[in-house]
């Protein structure tokens, strides 16, 4: 069982990484082709730059997920986000362990509530 998760959190890893590398290398002439001058480029030039300039701008690229989200740079730091937040409710909800077996034990709340309540069973009984 532990082998089977392994493998799972193998393959989310580097589908992670590999989605990332695939956005940042896709990203990577824009700064350069922002550079250029188009004024002195040829028609077809021109246009193709801009068709990679909007294309790069416009709709995110990298591995798309059902259509809900493109693993990018930032799925990286979505899935540890996550992964954070699902341990803290673990770690905050966890029952605590009560070892209370004698009245010194008790909170001080609780051994005052016992204590009246043993006076008002001692008072009643008589």
């Amino acid at each position: 069982m532990a082998a089977l998760f392994l493998c799972f959190v193998l393959y989310l890893v580097v589908i992670t990484l590999t989605g990332s590398a695939l956005n940042l290398k896709m990203h990577e002439p824009v700064d350069f082709l922002f550079r250029l001058d188009v004024q002195r480029m040829t028609g077809k030039g021109s246009e193709i730059v801009s068709a990679f300039l909007s294309r790069v701008q416009g709709a995110p690229i990298g591995f798309n997920v059902y259509n809900l989200f493109t693993v990018d740079t930032s799925t990286i730091m979505m899935i540890c986000g996550t992964i954070l937040t699902y341990t803290l409710v673990i770690v905050q909800f966890q029952p605590v362990q009560l070892a209370a077996s004698s009245s010194t034990d008790r909170p001080p709340a609780v051994t005052s509530a016992y204590t009246e309540h043993q006076a008002y069973v001692n008072t009643t009984d008589i």
